[in-house]
């Protein structure tokens, strides 16, 4: 039996098809099917057709129109243990049905439910979170149901964000209706789950994206809405013969949810079905009079439209509400917000007409100017672009404005190409941002700039790695306002990243189009296996004095720092309870070993106030900080070819130091709390972008660390995983990333 059955119901929906398509086609969870209901257009039955040739797991049926038969039928031939719906619109993050499975798995629930973002485009897309568990009380095993949480009726009715156990949809012969008007048939089907589920669980992890910007959406069809107030009154029939409306919360809770419903869909019912529409609203609210409605939930005002509308019905509504909108505009400061919201308009529109310069490359790179910008920075410098006449760095914080005199080693006299600083929040940088036809970026863009980036910049996406951790859709608990970012990344920028595994990732991770994204392998990879630094790494190191050289590089770890001070979870550089440093120090002099500690860039401050609780003075131990690798002219990558192990957690320097072929130890001290706080890309991260050696506490570390330099036991691990994690193993990556610039700036000239 497969694990989970997945039923998407496919209509008129070819312009978001694939996006949906390729998100659940590549759920961390393998053990799936995809049923496919299609009803048409030709558009959206030929990809249906080519996803099902491209994997065997998708299975295509035919279903004769309504969005209920289209479900029904895909339940009576799904054959996983669990079923879930993906509407066509919208789409998933990559380990939603890993997450739903297991959860419902260990608690044997009915039903398995996520929270979820709603998606609506004003310019760009802006991202609004709903917690589903934000108001559940939770039994001792950890499951809820209808009866001792009769608020959740009043939670979205979607049955999308749902994973339902098979075997409960048959002994209860759940199934949604099939009448005529396919609109808001989940609308019965939810409250026939609610009222037959004993067992829940969920999660407050937004895992599913909810579109609301499709056009061609019944929730946008002005005719389709009449249908709510129908299917609002079944669902309650259905409550009522389920005994639900004997507890007085149900029926307040239930009759709230309707009133916002029908509030929203006021708006949208076309002017000639609003006399219909009426009707059938003001049918429903009466029924209210019988089921007791006490307004105990109900705010004043709530409860006082809720009257008006029950007793006048919508033209008095909806005429007050006109007055309202006239009012709201003289007060508290909403002028001032109109003027704001046309100002960036005004930006948009002079950024579209402005005409580009195309020789002018603007980097954007923060915190700091390194990694793949810097690299590739270089690369262009020798071997510029057609055209290119002036390198421009931006930068919006004030470290970099401390620190540019650091960087002076990087603009040689000699060079025929213009090099100069803006702070993107003076007028000069606001110029050149608007007139730079090309961005390198590895970090997202501001919330202002992205409000009024037209779409005539060409934006190379070169990001800080290959994530191993969560990063946007993929990250819990993050900011919308924040996810912005990302968004407007995944729909105006390029991508360049080492395999097809991290292409699935990135897609998903700033719901992007495959299409936009390029394996090249990363331009900061190219230094790795050629360079000639061992003079200058010798001058200050001393590398040749030991038999061993071992590079220590751990991720910055949020949840360990408070105000730049210690958690309790830090004990020391190693993460681990029975770390015992003078055994350690020991063991380096007795074995001529040479450590050299690279913390994060963000931890720098922290561990030079720690300098007198940690001992970096000892002569078998380097403390490497970004000064030195400035000083030097050299890079972090350089460093890999003359050391001969890596020791690190959840960073992505990992993933590029397999590329010299020697062992890497993961040290996963701190790993259950990392997870929970910010989480990985997938959920068996630790078997694909994790080869070899791992240490939970320091008495295995120190077993890997003897086999690592002396046995190397674990090769095969890494030469296994390597096709997976890198495309490429040379020097060309730069060449690769400035051949497609090149490519797309030719195609951005012939629009």
């Amino acid at each position: 039996m497969m694990k989970v059955s997945i039923i998407i119901p496919v209509y008129n929906v070819a312009e978001y098809l694939p996006r949906c398509l390729d998100t659940v086609l590549n759920q961390t969870l393998r053990d799936i099917e995809i049923i496919l209901a299609t009803d048409g257009p030709k558009d959206c039955d030929a990809i249906c057709a080519e996803y099902a040739k491209k994997d065997p797991r998708v299975k295509v049926i035919l279903h004769p129109g309504s969005y209920g038969k289209a479900v029904n039928q895909g339940m009576k031939i799904a054959t996983g243990e669990y079923v879930g719906i993906v509407e066509a619109d919208d789409w998933c993050a990559p380990d939603m049905f890993q997450v739903l499975y297991r959860q419902a798995k260990e608690k044997d629930a009915d039903v398995s439910v996520c929270s979820w973002y709603e998606i609506s485009n004003v310019a760009l897309n802006k991202y609004e979170y709903f917690n589903y568990m934000n108001r559940v009380v939770l039994e001792e095993d950890g499951t809820f149901n209808i009866k001792n949480n009769p608020q959740i009726i009043d939670r979205a009715a979607f049955p999308w964000k749902n994973l339902y156990k098979k075997e409960f949809i048959i002994k209860n012969q759940l199934k949604l209706r099939e009448d005529k008007g396919g609109s808001y048939q989940d609308n019965v089907f939810y409250a026939l789950v609610l009222s037959k589920a004993s067992r829940m669980v969920g999660t407050s992890q937004p895992l599913y994206f909810y579109n609301v910007e499709n056009e061609n959406s019944s929730t946008n069809n002005g005719k389709t809405s009449v249908l709510y107030p129908i299917r609002r009154t079944q669902a309650r029939q259905v409550l009522k013969e389920n005994k639900m409306l004997d507890n007085p919360e149900v029926v307040e809770y239930f009759w709230r949810r309707t009133f916002v419903g029908l509030k929203i869909f006021l708006k949208k019912t076309q002017e000639k079905y609003r006399k219909e529409y009426c009707k059938s609203m003001r049918e429903l609210l009466k029924k209210s009079e019988e089921d007791n409605l006490s307004f105990k939930y109900f705010s004043a005002s709530q409860r006082k439209d809720f009257k008006l509308i029950r007793k006048y019905g919508f033209y008095i509504y909806s005429l007050r509400e006109k007055v309202r909108k006239v009012l709201s505009y003289f007060r508290g400061g909403s002028i001032l917000r109109v003027l704001i919201n046309e100002y960036l308009f005004v930006i948009r529109i002079l950024d579209t007409i402005i005409p580009k310069k195309k020789g002018w490359v603007l980097f954007y790179s923060s915190p700091d100017f390194a990694d793949n910008s810097l690299a590739l920075y270089r690369y262009l410098m020798e071997n510029p672009l057609p055209g290119q006449t002036h390198f421009i760095f931006a930068y919006s914080n004030k470290w970099w404005k401390k620190n540019i005199s650091k960087y002076q080693y990087l603009f040689p006299k000699t060079s025929k190409i213009k090099v100069s600083f803006v702070c993107t929040r003076s007028f000069s940088g606001f110029l050149k941002i608007l007139l730079s036809k090309t961005f390198v970026i590895n970090e997202r863009l501001g919330r202002y700039t992205i409000n009024y980036l037209s779409k005539n910049h060409l934006i190379i996406n070169l990001w800080h790695g290959m994530p191993i951790k969560t990063i946007g859709f993929s990250e819990k608990g993050i900011d919308p306002k924040i996810l912005q970012g990302y968004a407007f990344l995944g729909k105006n920028s390029y991508f360049f990243v080492t395999s097809d595994l991290f292409k699935n990732i990135m897609s998903c991770c700033f719901q992007a189009p495959p299409q936009k994204i390029y394996i090249t392998g990363q331009p900061r990879n190219d230094c790795i296996l050629n360079n000639d630094k061992k003079q200058i790494l010798e001058k200050h190191l001393g590398l040749s004095k030991f038999r061993k050289v071992i590079l220590y590089t751990p991720t910055y770890r949020e949840f360990c720092r408070t105000n730049d001070d210690a958690h309790p979870a830090f004990k020391n550089i190693f993460y681990c309870d029975d770390y015992d440093e003078e055994e350690f120090y020991n063991w380096l002099k007795e074995n001529d070993v040479l450590l050299l500690f690279k913390p994060h860039l963000f931890d720098e401050p922290f561990y030079k106030r720690s300098w007198g609780m940690i001992n970096f003075e000892h002569p078998n131990v380097r403390y490497l900080d970004d000064l030195f690798f400035k000083q030097t002219n050299v890079t972090l990558y350089e460093l890999f070819k003359y050391t001969d192990v890596l020791v690190s957690d959840f960073s992505s320097i990992s993933v590029d130091y397999l590329m010299t072929g020697n062992p890497v130890i993961y040290l996963l001290s701190g790993a259950k709390d990392y997870s929970n706080e910010r989480g990985f890309c997938l959920e068996d991260n630790y078997q694909i972008c994790m080869p070899g050696y791992q240490a939970h506490n320091f008495k295995e570390f120190e077993a890997a660390l003897h086999d690592a330099l002396c046995a190397d036991s674990r090769k095969p691990d890494r030469m296994k995983a390597m096709p997976l994690l890198h495309k490429y193993l040379d020097s060309n990556s730069c060449a690769r990333v400035r051949e497609i610039m090149e490519e797309l700036t030719r195609k951005e000239t012939k629009k």
